[in-house]
């Protein structure tokens, strides 16, 4: 589980820049966090049941640190452990600016066994740094185990290439993330973006021509990719719940379903 945090962590802070730099996060810096997320949860002080900590709570305390804190990472004084640079400084702090709202209270429900993940515009993610794409990555592998569902929606193949340049490690792990889902749905797309399909993961001619053709002449068309097998699929929304709750054109055109 505290590996899961780190591997977060690690992420939220590669994501931040210092000028044209990402902010590291090394050895030290996941002692430090590591630390606090033992500290937070009461896995240090040894108590039976471990509390959920929040990412403002994780900052204010790397922010100021308890004397017990202080000793265990084995600076000389809380001057030098909360002066240091990396995660315990400004960049950590923007991390909470940008997610406030969204990790800054305790969760109103309790998670059940199965989760559904939904990622959407997840080439925000790709495009945070190394460490987030690292983070994208250790989940979809480690969410097999866990009993996780991942979904993960981008526009175009092409969308993976923007992790770095074309011969970084960000853009290496990006592209092996198409391969690492076991069923890819792949709507209409022009020519262009069918050919990137063939080239990244090998659809074949016959579900190129689906996708540019079939998939383009009507709303829920896609191509689904279940393991080596390929399905022409249809979905269709119920007219009145369904297409009320997901209809998002609101500012572009008025809801298709009115309510009474």
């Amino acid at each position: 589980m505290f590996g899961r945090w780190l591997t977060l962590v690690r992420g939220l802070v590669g994501s931040q820049r210092i000028g044209d730099h990402r902010v590291p996060f090394g050895p030290t810096d996941e002692v430090v966090v590591n630390a606090c997320l033992h500290h937070l949860t009461g896995y240090r002080q040894g108590t039976t049941h471990l509390t959920e900590t929040t990412i403002p709570q994780l900052w204010r305390l790397l922010d100021e640190p308890t004397r017990d804190l202080v000793a265990e990472c084995r600076y000389r004084s809380n001057r030098r452990s909360s002066t240091r640079p990396g995660c315990c400084a400004t960049p950590w702090a923007n991390s909470c600016g940008v997610l406030a709202g969204l990790f800054d209270d305790h969760t109103t429900i309790k998670v059940g066994d199965m989760r559904i993940v939904v990622r959407d515009e997840s080439w925000k993610q790709l495009r945070l740094g190394p460490e987030a794409v690292k983070s994208f990555d250790a989940d979809l592998r480690l969410s097999r185990r866990d009993g996780e569902v991942q979904f993960a929606v981008a526009h175009k193949p092409s969308d993976l290439l923007s992790a770095g340049d074309a011969d970084s490690q960000a853009t290496a792990i990006a592209k092996d993330l198409l391969h690492l889902a076991d069923i890819k749905i792949l709507h209409g797309q022009d020519q262009a973006v069918g050919e990137e399909l063939e080239r990244l993961i090998g659809i074949g001619p016959i579900a190129q021509q689906l996708v540019t053709g079939w998939a383009m002449h009507g709303k829920g068309r896609a191509l689904w990719c279940v393991g080596d097998r390929h399905y022409k699929v249809q979905t269709v929304l119920h007219p009145l719940l369904e297409e009320q709750l997901t209809f998002t054109n609101d500012a572009l055109s008025p809801s298709p379903v009115r309510q009474s």
